[in-house]
Order: C-alpha cells, then sequence, then structure tokens
C-alpha cells in the first residue's frame, strides 16, 4: 500500500508539472499577440477564489468590496495567475492567519494584490521568483505539491499584459504579492 500511496503522490505531482508547464507554454506563446478582451477584474478575482478555495475548502480568505475596473486582457490567464498567488499563500501560510486579496487602482495601473500572514520569504530569493523552477525552500515546495512555476505563469501573464510581478517578504511576517497591469488597457476599453 506505501508503494501505491508513493506512487499516486509522484502521478499527481508530475500532472501538476505537466498543467504548468502547458500554462506557461500558453502564456509565454500568447505574449506575441498583445491581450484583446473586455476583462471585469471582479470576475478575475472570483474566479481564482473559487478555484482555489476549492482545494482549501477550510480556509477562508478576506476580499474587501471589488471595485468595477476592465481592462482589455486574457481573463483565464489573470484568473490563472491570481490563482497561483491564492495557492502559495494558503500553502504557506498557517490555518489561523490570515490571507487577503485586494485591487488597487492608481492612475496608472491596477495592482491585484494577495498578502499572507505566512512563514515568508528570505530577501536573498525575492529576486530569483518568477524564474522557471525557482524555489525558495525546494524541499518543503516539493513536499506540498509544488512545481516552481506558479510565480513563472504569474509573471509571464503579467508581462503579456504590459505589467509585472513584485514581491515583498520578511521571514516570520508574511508575503505581499502584486500582478501590476497598466491602465492603458482599461481606456483602450473605455474608448471601444
Amino acid at each position: 500500500q506505501q508503494t501505491l500511496d508513493t506512487m499516486d503522490r509522484e502521478l499527481a505531482r508530475m500532472e501538476g508539472l505537466v498543467v504548468d508547464l502547458l500554462a506557461l507554454s500558453k502564456a509565454t506563446e500568447a505574449s506575441l499577440q498583445p491581450p484583446s478582451d473586455p476583462v471585469d477584474l471582479r470576475v478575475v478575482v472570483q474566479e481564482a477564489l473559487d478555484s482555489a478555495l476549492a482545494g482549501a475548502p477550510s480556509r477562508s480568505v478576506e476580499v474587501p468590496e471589488i471595485p468595477e475596473i476592465w481592462i482589455l486582457g486574457d481573463q483565464a490567464g489573470l484568473v490563472r495567475a491570481l490563482r497561483n498567488l491564492l495557492d502559495n499563500a494558503l500553502r504557506y501560510t498557517p490555518p489561523h492567519r490570515a490571507v487577503r486579496v485586494g485591487v488597487h487602482r492608481t492612475a496608472s495601473e491596477v495592482r491585484l494584490e494577495v498578502e499572507d500572514e505566512g512563514c515568508g520569504i528570505p530577501s536573498r530569493h525575492l529576486e530569483n521568483l518568477g524564474r522557471r523552477f525557482y524555489r525558495a525552500d525546494a524541499g518543503r515546495a516539493r513536499s506540498s505539491g509544488g512545481t516552481g512555476l506558479g510565480l513563472a505563469i504569474v509573471r509571464a501573464v503579467a508581462e503579456r499584459h504590459g505589467g509585472r510581478l513584485e514581491m515583498e517578504s520578511q521571514p516570520g511576517q508574511g508575503t505581499r504579492a502584486r500582478l501590476v497591469l497598466p491602465l492603458r488597457f482599461e481606456e483602450a476599453c473605455e474608448a471601444g
């Protein structure tokens, strides 16, 4: 039975790796074409939350009221990117600690933000986050099912939209991850 359990875990890990590689490939290849579909960011947040919490039914995420903000983009890619940020926050935050999602707008950009009160990440790893297969804590990521591609997918989706991935973290104090998108897409949507 132990051998079968080990095989099941490894098959699930391999399946996750294939799914993540396909998502990364799609985000990277799609970067040749700018995203052009009108996307309601409230829908992006709700779909990402529903998906992330389906895998962690005993958890909750704090979400203030999300303002109505439309951009031109790839809704499925944005949902996947935000879900990856949520998955990381839920994976590395103890059940009794908070995970929060917010959408913040400035004059020139919109920020989809996930903040947690988890274990945090040492500063020496922050600049490498978003690289393919990079893990700040490889042993822990492997045991929790991580493939090392989640943040690479987030970064690829952000770049496809003309944006960026930002990470702030302190060991023992949690992590704040932001998917930052320029508002010029919103202006184009309003004009169309």
